[in-house]
């Protein structure tokens, strides 16, 4: 795009963080941030969600946790995809952290955050703290 005049908007670069996500591609993903911040991209919700979800997959936990931080208006789904990110490396305690202070913020939980946090749960040996999530779902 570049090479052909072609000026990428948010749309693209919502677009293609997934593609480095899905490839573990770490080091493209990081120039997409860049690309982002260079540009002013950075005040968009969606794509704070979708670097963090890129950061988380690609294994750079830190990093998705200093994008959350960043985020001045966190949604539930920014909520939702850094417990998922913590759940999917087995750190489950970090991901019923996250719930619980999301829940302290007032936010609503919904059936993806239960779906990650069960998730957490489960790859961490949490079965006390699943079962006692499993029940307020319901």
């Amino acid at each position: 795009m570049n090479m052909s005049g072609v000026v990428p908007d948010t749309v693209t670069m919502i677009s293609s963080l997934p593609a480095c996500s899905r490839l573990a591609a770490l080091r493209q993903g990081k120039e997409i941030h860049q690309f982002i911040i260079r540009h002013g991209f950075n005040s968009c919700n969606t794509l704070s969600n979708a670097l963090i979800d890129m950061y988380g997959r690609c294994g750079s936990i830190s990093k998705s946790r200093r994008v959350f931080d960043l985020i001045p208006q966190r949604d539930v789904v920014s909520w939702n995809v850094m417990i998922a990110v913590y759940g999917m490396h087995g750190f489950g305690m970090d991901a019923v952290n996250t719930f619980r202070l999301m829940r302290a913020m007032g936010l609503k939980s919904n059936s993806f955050t239960f779906t990650n946090l069960l998730s957490a749960c489960s790859h961490s040996g949490l079965i006390e703290e699943g079962w006692e999530y499993f029940e307020m779902m319901k």
